[in-house]
């Protein structure tokens, strides 16, 4: 592990090499149209676990097309009312784990909702379900893995679903008794991270209120250059996909410009925190830059972690991020 990718004032240059499509915006609004109407048939059943900080419950809704996604809600006991609320997206093959997994965030006294990716999940130990129904390849040849699940056209790539289905959970959000709908802020690390600000964009197409995002060393930034720089999982199930199919680089190149999170950064504005390590050869740090330089919101901020790879600032940052929530998301008072 070592520094290698662009200097310090390169870094802060740099606006990446993923290029807009001129339609990215009515391909979006196009799929939103499609896909928002439906039905969300959203489920809130409570979980009986032995945890006496917050309330457990399994929340599921209809995402896209109307497969049955499936989230943690934790609610912090001893409080009342509308809560300020952290949705948190899963890293790449990860799901929402055990109840009690990574619940700092309920622990700091906001309802916190953890969703699962479809058809991932392969990675982390289960407590409940994933989706009930499989993810569709459409027929689609793929490396192990999602990343080029469909990627041959742009209405069947995996990430369009995925998409959408973050979207629907900010919907289903909105509908919880104890979120208030004014005060959320959507986070995640790696894939999440990637999701967090696809999230932002989407609400911002869409006209759903968030109040801030906070996106950790961010997958899903600036595919040419991440393709191509590193060798790691998961980018690098693209270039395997290529090496044996190196006819269809520009059609993968050009759905995958659709799904680029640098692109998403243009349409976001609200307050956002970035982190990054200089030494992740997983989302190399010029692309996390690509999108934080290219972000449209002025009210910015991205923390960088000089001696670490891929986990980022962990603990660290978890601190930060409490900080940060604590600034644009006052918690509220813990009733006894």
């Amino acid at each position: 592990m070592a520094f290698f990718d662009y200097s310090d004032d390169q870094l802060r240059a740099y606006h990446g090499a993923a290029t807009l499509p001129e339609d990215f915006e009515t391909f979006w609004r196009a799929t939103l149209d499609d896909q928002m109407g439906q039905e969300l048939d959203v489920r809130c059943e409570p979980v009986e676990v032995p945890l006496t900080a917050y309330e457990v419950y399994d929340l599921s809704f209809a995402g896209f097309d109307g497969a049955r996604i499936h989230a943690w809600v934790r609610v912090p006991c001893h409080t009342t009312g509308p809560l300020p609320t952290v949705v948190n997206y899963m890293w790449y093959a990860g799901a929402r784990g055990y109840p009690w997994t990574g619940s700092h965030f309920a622990q700091a006294g906001y309802v916190h909702i953890t969703m699962d990716s479809r058809a991932q999940g392969w990675a982390t130990r289960h407590f409940g379900a994933t989706t009930d129904d499989p993810d569709p390849s459409r027929g689609a040849t793929a490396t192990p893995g999602v990343m080029t699940l469909g990627v041959l056209d742009r209405d069947t790539y995996y990430y369009r679903r995925l998409f959408v289905d973050t979207i629907r959970l900010l919907q289903a959000t909105a509908q919880l008794e104890r979120v208030d709908p004014n005060r959320v802020v959507v986070t995640g690390a790696s894939q999440g991270g990637g999701l967090t600000l696809a999230a932002t964009g989407l609400a911002s197409l869409s006209g759903i209120t968030l109040a801030g995002a906070m996106p950790d060393v961010p997958f899903l930034c600036d595919f040419p250059r991440a393709v191509g720089l590193t060798d790691r999982e998961p980018y690098h199930e693209i270039a395997n996909y290529l090496k044996y199919n190196p006819q269809l680089a520009d059609t993968v190149f050009t759905t995958l410009s659709y799904f680029d999170c640098v692109n998403w950064a243009r349409f976001c504005q609200i307050p956002v925190l970035f982190s990054t390590g200089l030494m992740d050869q997983t989302c190399p740090p010029s692309t996390v830059f690509a999108a934080y330089n290219t972000y449209a919101g002025t009210d910015k901020a991205i923390k960088v972690w000089p001696w670490n790879d891929h986990e980022g600032g962990q603990d660290h940052m978890i601190l930060e991020q409490l900080h940060w929530l604590s600034a644009h998301l006052q918690p509220d008072q813990v009733i006894d």
